[in-house]
């Protein structure tokens, strides 16, 4: 084989592989439709299609578990003092001047 019929025989490769995608592309709609269908009338659910991935709750937050509390105000609510914004009771805390080792979980 030659250089050129090796050049042609690569640009017919690309071409098919062009003329394949645009296929896929036209059919996705009707097929993303189909499985959609399917989902709903067996009522799978993600863990039914792929039991190898660990779904994690959206409302779940990771990281309010992953932080101890280190502070707790008399209506109970907590902080666990690490990087980010204080929250709001700290803030208003600290605006009237009082040591926030006052609110310490011991």
């Amino acid at each position: 084989m030659t250089s050129e019929e090796l050049a042609e025989a690569l640009a017919e490769r690309e071409r098919v592989e062009a003329k394949i995608e645009k296929f896929r592309l036209a059919a996705l709609d009707d097929v993303i439709q189909d499985v959609r269908k399917t989902i709903e009338l067996y009522k799978l659910t993600p863990t039914d299609l792929f039991p190898d991935v660990k779904v994690v709750p959206r409302n779940t937050s990771r990281r309010a578990s992953a932080r101890p509390v280190r502070y707790r105000n008399e209506k109970g609510q907590t902080w666990g003092g690490g990087v980010g914004p204080r929250p709001r009771w700290i803030k208003e805390a600290l605006a009237r001047g009082e040591d926030i080792e006052k609110y310490a979980v011991t």
